[in-house]
């Protein structure tokens, strides 16, 4: 069962160091805050989450959209995993 409720975006960084302000998420014209932690550790170690609720009864047609911008210092590379 999927607990669409409790949704959330993670980013890897396994430098916190490199973060230079406060990073929010806009999805579908509601922002949400990243914080300190990660949610669940099975892919990632360290990094930021957003919490990003997502009501059971949508249509699963439903397309999200969502933007952030981040300023990383001292990144060697940069990798997105679509999960």
């Amino acid at each position: 069962m999927v607990l669409w409720e409790d949704a959330f975006i993670s980013l890897g960084i396994p430098d916190m160091r490199g973060i230079e302000k406060n990073i929010e998420i806009n999805m579908n014209n509601n922002i949400y805050s990243f914080t300190p932690g990660i949610e669940t550790k099975d892919i990632i170690d360290s990094g930021l989450s957003a919490q990003v609720p997502i009501k059971s009864g949508d249509n699963p047609e439903k397309s999200y959209e969502f933007s952030f911008d981040i300023n990383l210092k001292g990144s060697k590379e940069l990798n997105f995993i679509p999960l």
